[in-house]
């Protein structure tokens, strides 16, 4: 099977299907990360089957979770992974990337560019900044390695409209990472709805946690980030 065809095949089986500009798309995603991953750190992963498997097949595994036309935001997007992926494939979603680190928004700027991507927005801000401008405002959040789930928590809940749904990709630790922030997602108004197993074969078996946004979140949260990490909510 080509690195196309399992892209292909993850999205059929949640009832997509990718054009052929979106598979061009992820070859060109492709080929910008890896050039760029040689004057700046972005990820530890720059093989295409890799890249196609452990990162692109893994975020797309997540594709059924968007409903149509949301808007979504992209806590600590780094390389683009899961939100530029989402950009590709569901081009009726509306994704916003937030990153802090200015470098890799020029490398996120530069693959939208390459990529004519007309529903990407990119924030150079952390979560704490950029919540005084859109506390409550997206339908969906995303992050995928960026931190452990309580403290994650704290840092995207707060961004998720009430009735919307934070959505976290993790590895093998995600049902333990659930279980140490049950009393964390109710402090910020949200419960705990389901997690899914998604297996990638030679990979083993990904996490995704869906958390839905039940009330609106204390005006307290996000705290600092140093705070949030010193002690994150228990």
């Amino acid at each position: 099977m080509s690195n196309q065809e399992l892209l292909q095949r993850v999205c059929q089986e949640q009832g997509f299907s990718l054009s052929d500009m979106a598979l061009t798309q992820f070859e060109q995603m492709k080929s910008l990360l890896q050039e760029w991953n040689e004057k700046m750190n972005l990820t530890a992963i720059t093989d295409e089957e890799g890249i196609y498997r452990k990162h692109y097949a893994d975020c797309l595994s997540a594709l059924h979770l968007l409903e149509p036309q949301v808007t979504c935001l992209d806590v600590g997007s780094g390389a683009g992974f899961p939100g530029l992926v989402f950009a590709i494939a569901r081009p009726d979603v509306h994704m916003t990337l937030l990153e802090p680190l200015g470098k890799r928004c020029t490398y996120l700027h530069e693959v939208v560019n390459q990529l004519q991507l007309q529903n990407v927005t990119i924030i150079n801000a952390r979560a704490e900044e950029y919540i005084q401008h859109a506390r409550e405002t997206f339908d969906v959040v995303t992050a995928r390695a960026v931190a452990a789930l309580p403290i994650l928590s704290e840092l995207c809940i707060p961004f998720v409209k009430v009735g919307g749904l934070f959505l976290a990709l993790k590895g093998s630790s995600g049902q333990q990472e659930v279980h140490a922030s049950l009393n964390a997602l109710q402090t910020l108004g949200a419960n705990f709805e389901h997690l899914e197993e998604v297996d990638l074969e030679q990979d083993g078996i990904h996490t995704l946690v869906c958390v839905r946004k039940t009330h609106p979140t204390n005006l307290k949260y996000p705290r600092n980030y140093g705070q949030i990490k010193k002690k994150p909510l228990a």
